[in-house]
């Protein structure tokens, strides 16, 4: 196994600049997500890192070694594209051993080595079985064996769980992990999907524009974004736009009580309330009074929509706590928790 370092790595496509001097490291065994909209190049990097695309300038360096111009076979990179590209014609076995195949690998060593990689994404026994015969899930865990059975020194997930549905998805989510972690493998995994991000990273890095605007813990992006993009990209927030003035957000009409920040008084500002950080109170209770006006029933929680004066909010609280609460009564809001910055 080993460690992954990108260096100030710069790809263009004519006249547009898709990676702009993006640099990160990744330890032994770290599992990074990269996480951002579509068009942010997060893909792209990775397909830097794979070989797929050859940057324009920068470097890509595995265990210290500069691999920036080495050809995809010469990289021992393992990676599993977002649709598997499996090979129909071919069983589970053929497809997992066909990279070990290309490398000459002894046939008992072969042997060997495809039964431990389909024992590790718990396929043994599925060998014989034709691609489609097999689940997505099932699919995708193939693609995952192969990926890994010539054991490479860093592994890449584009979007690998995107096709499956939302139950398979979240199985897979915790499958991967396992798979990660029990063999120690460096991992750089792409995905949209914030929670998916959130659930199976040791960090995540945010991209925006082809650049990496954010680069922690899973926690601390969610809870302590450093930019407006990240706080309202990574969670559903209520974002208003005011000035602030002694620990409150005077936007609208309204004056939010959002504590202390790091702006000045009188800094134009844009104020960032994640909805589970709206909290419901009798009215009477709380810092400010609204109406609530629809509820939107998601399963374990309950999005609620409230008229505040001239604005309209929205609060997520858990279903059982939302269940007395009727459209049309009267609550209280509480803030119980914002992120600021200064315009």
């Amino acid at each position: 196994m080993a460690d992954l370092k990108i260096v100030d790595v710069r790809k263009s496509y004519g006249k547009k600049e898709v990676l702009k001097g993006v640099s990160l490291t990744a330890g032994t065994g770290e599992f990074l997500a990269l996480l951002g909209p579509s068009g942010c190049g997060k893909t792209t990097l990775l397909n830097t890192i794979s070989g797929i695309v050859r940057q324009d300038a920068g470097q890509v360096l595995v265990d210290g070694r500069d691999i920036s111009r080495s050809p995809i076979e010469k990289r021992n990179i393992g990676v599993v594209f977002q649709n598997y590209a499996l090979f129909a014609h071919m069983n589970v076995f053929e497809n997992v051993a066909y990279p070990l195949r290309l490398k000459k690998v002894p046939k008992a060593e072969l042997q060997q080595r495809v039964g431990q990689a389909l024992e590790t994404v718990r396929l043994d026994g599925y060998a014989p079985r034709r691609i489609a015969q097999l689940s997505g899930g099932e699919q995708q865990r193939v693609a995952l064996a192969r990926a890994i059975v010539y054991r490479p020194d860093i592994l890449l997930l584009d979007e690998p769980l995107s096709a499956l549905d939302r139950k398979i998805r979240e199985q897979m989510q915790i499958e991967v992990r396992r798979i990660q972690r029990e063999i120690g493998i460096t991992t750089v995994f792409v995905t949209h999907d914030q929670g998916e991000a959130l659930s199976m990273a040791d960090r995540v890095l945010l991209m925006h524009g082809g650049q990496i605007i954010e680069d922690n813990t899973p926690a601390e992006v969610y809870l302590h974004p450093k930019s407006a993009f990240a706080a309202d990209f990574i969670g559903a927030s209520n974002v208003l736009e005011g000035r602030y003035e002694h620990g409150r957000v005077n936007a609208g009409g309204l004056a939010l009580p959002v504590g202390e920040q790091a702006v000045s008084d009188g800094a134009r500002v844009r104020a960032l309330i994640k909805e589970e950080n709206l909290a419901l109170l009798p009215p009477g209770q709380g810092d400010l009074s609204a109406r609530i006006q629809d509820k939107l029933f998601l399963g374990q929680s309950i999005r609620i929509t409230l008229r505040c004066g001239e604005r309209i909010l929205f609060a997520l609280i858990p279903a059982r706590e939302a269940e007395p609460l009727t459209v049309g009564s009267d609550v209280d809001l509480r803030v119980m928790g914002a992120s600021v910055f200064a315009l």
